[in-house]
């Protein structure tokens, strides 16, 4: 069992009040039983189950913070939905094509948590509960490691789960925020991943990757030390500044 939750169940470091509420309440019977009918209701051919604002306290962080991405076997969608649901969190399962999972032979599922600490609480039970069912999703292989990408731009938290922060609905997002920071971040294969990038560096972190192949081992070297490292730094310093250390890196 993780660290963390033999902590809390000793009742040391207590849970933040969100977990208090949903994956550290004892008493699930009710969420099962509103399952069973929302799975019968949302669950169809185009594959896809999703949450309400009104069944998660976590809605409040859809796209604002941090978010999982996990695949898992196929025919296991009803199982991961039930787990994540009966804990009370904020999720869709989707089995048909997903960027963060293959489609054709697994199945994934995205959990908006929010804050760092959250985070790590939250990966640590998935990973205990649902690591049978786990698959390694979208990859990238080189000749002497394989990363789990997730979306594309996530860091790996945990085995099998990666996590990537979300500032899409926040004041600083494109969706009706003023745009401070890109969509995404640097790809998950240079090492940088989990965090958006200002939007002042999306074209040239664009270009350095886009062009990584023709680059030298020296000029690789240079472009990562002298310019992605460097706007990893930046725009990580304005994500604290903006959204706290806490909330951003724990």
């Amino acid at each position: 069992m993780d660290d963390s939750l033999e902590r809390n169940e000793a009742g040391l470091n207590p849970p933040d009040t969100l977990l208090q509420s949903t994956i550290f309440n004892k008493d699930k019977d009710n969420r099962r039983q509103a399952f069973e009918k929302a799975w019968q209701e949302r669950w169809g051919p185009r594959g896809h189950f999703q949450t309400t604002e009104d069944e998660s306290p976590f809605s409040q962080f859809s796209s604002r913070g941090w978010k999982i991405h996990i695949a898992f076997e196929k025919g296991k969608e009803r199982d991961v939905a039930q787990f994540l649901y009966v804990n009370g969190l904020y999720f869709k399962v989707e089995s048909m094509v997903g960027t963060y999972f293959y489609g054709n032979r697994e199945s994934g599922a995205t959990v908006y948590i929010g804050s760092h600490d959250n985070l790590m609480q939250i990966a640590g039970i998935v990973e205990q509960e649902l690591n049978p069912s786990l698959t390694d999703g979208a990859i990238a292989k080189f000749p002497n490691r394989t990363i789990r990408i997730g979306s594309g731009t996530d860091i790996e938290v945990r085995p099998r789960i990666t996590a990537r922060f979300d500032v899409a609905k926040t004041p600083y997002g494109w969706l009706g925020g003023n745009g401070k920071y890109a969509e995404h971040g640097i790809a998950s294969w240079l090492g940088l991943g989990g965090i958006p990038v200002l939007k002042k560096y999306e074209a040239e972190v664009a270009r350095i990757e886009g062009n990584w192949n023709d680059y030298s081992r020296t000029q690789r070297q240079i472009y990562l030390e002298r310019g992605l490292k460097s706007i990893y730094e930046e725009s990580k310093s304005e994500l604290v500044k903006d959204f706290g250390q806490e909330f951003v890196f724990g």
